[in-house]
């Protein structure tokens, strides 16, 4: 009982973590915050994008959950309009309030195709929200195996660790149970990196 009270506390933590991200990634009505841009992005409007852009759009404007365009292109899965926004003076490393960056929405997306472009603009592979979660650690919850590998092979660090002295392959132990993080991790020996105690980074 007092490892399951134990398992239960943690895993709640994780939850916590993530609300945020998972708030934003629901964050599809609109409101009078949205920019008139935000709203085109959310909805892959690459068009309309394009005009609002042309005619003095401000692309880092964010709204009252501290989401620019960028963020919501990203939520909603248009790497088109993510690629434009870039090329036009988005900024790579943006993140809101939490200090919960674009490239922590994508992995925990999980859209590798947007990770590659954030990742090509100078995103930053280890940087962390206030709690100290990362893009690895968001891929990882998620389950976004693909991902995880792109983020290792980008220099992702396996053993950083969270305000809970968690790292990504603990993660992921919350969610899915350590026995099958292991048979994961077993079956894609490019995921062994998620092995601290076996070599990598240190923690």
């Amino acid at each position: 009982m007092i490892l399951l009270s134990r398992q239960i506390i943690h895993t709640r933590s994780i939850i916590l973590f993530l609300v945020p991200i998972l708030i934003a990634l629901s964050a599809c009505v609109k409101t009078p915050e949205k920019t008139a841009l935000s709203l085109a992005s959310e909805k892959g409007e690459i068009s309309n994008i394009q005009q609002l852009v042309q005619h003095g759009a401000d692309i880092s404007a964010k709204d009252g959950r501290g989401l620019d365009a960028l963020s919501y292109a990203i939520i909603n899965e248009h790497p088109e309009v993510v690629s434009y926004l870039l090329k036009h003076g988005a900024d790579a490393n943006s993140a809101n309030g939490s200090g919960i960056t674009a490239l922590i929405i994508s992995a925990t997306v999980g859209n590798n195709e947007i990770v590659k472009n954030l990742h090509e603009h100078g995103a930053q592979v280890n940087r962390a929200t206030h709690d100290g979660i990362t893009p690895l650690m968001a891929a990882a919850g998620s389950n976004n195996q693909d991902t995880i590998i792109l983020l290792l092979s980008y220099g992702a660090d396996p053993c950083s660790r969270d305000k809970n002295n968690l790292t990504a392959r603990q993660t992921a132990e919350q969610w899915r149970g350590a026995l099958e993080t292991s048979r994961i991790i077993s079956s894609n020996k490019k995921l062994e990196q998620l092995n601290c105690d076996k070599g990598g980074a240190n923690g």
